[in-house]
């Protein structure tokens, strides 16, 4: 199985081709705050949406 970490502060067409061209199964991680909380430049996102509610919305939408 493969895995993929991503980061994704919000979803639009750029991350929909992104999730579409990457084949195979795979397990999928997304960033979170905890990591952001240590990037500063991360920190600076304001559109971002949590982690949890990314990986949710992504999952449902069957991106991947």
């Amino acid at each position: 199985m493969r895995t993929l970490v991503a980061y994704v502060p919000v979803l639009h067409e750029g991350y929909r081709r992104f999730f579409e061209n990457v084949v195979g199964e795979k397990e999928l991680y997304i960033i979170g705050e905890e990591f952001i909380d240590e990037v500063p430049v991360y920190k600076k996102d304001l559109r971002r949406l949590p982690a949890k509610t990314m990986k949710t919305a992504i999952e449902s939408l069957a991106f991947y």
